[in-house]
């Protein structure tokens, strides 16, 4: 019964070590891209959206590509059997597609900025957390955090 209960207890404390390491693995990725959390949901919250737009402009695209098809095609006459006609027709399409084709084209950027890491100033203190994948990592992480210069520069980028 004591063996079940040890297992038990070593597998909740193992599940606590997992979920710390993934929330600092995570704290430290925004620390070295300078990515915050806003720009990070930002970029979830636009997905849908940005992906519609470019299956908007695909779909225009592919649209263009058939009037331009169209507009280039001649036409010859339905009679080809006689000869002495030298006639070609030309088939005219106004430039503009009519109004329930006409698509609105919405102006909007979305851009998401953030500071590359080229810009960011490194102090070597900070330098020495971005070292290797030793395991004390997790305990440098936690140190810089504590001290306020660490807490400022967390909230700042």
């Amino acid at each position: 019964m004591d063996s079940t209960k040890d297992i038990v207890e070593r597998e909740r404390t193992v599940k606590l070590i997992a979920k710390t390491r993934a929330s600092i693995r995570k704290k430290h990725r925004v620390l070295k891209t300078g990515m915050m959390e806003n720009e990070i949901a930002l970029k979830k919250q636009f997905k849908s959206i940005v992906k519609q737009i470019v299956e908007n402009t695909e779909r225009d695209k592919s649209i263009d590509i058939m009037e331009k098809k169209r507009k280039n095609k001649r036409e010859r006459d339905d009679d080809d059997d006689d000869d002495d006609d030298d006639e070609i027709s030309t088939q005219i399409i106004s430039q503009r597609p009519p109004w329930n084709k006409r698509t609105k084209r919405l102006n909007v950027m979305s851009t998401i900025h953030y500071t590359p890491i080229e810009s960011q100033q490194l102090s070597p203190q900070d330098e020495e957390v971005f070292i290797g994948d030793d395991p004390s990592l997790e305990t440098s992480v936690r140190q810089v955090l504590k001290t306020p210069q660490g807490r400022e520069r967390y909230t700042a980028s």
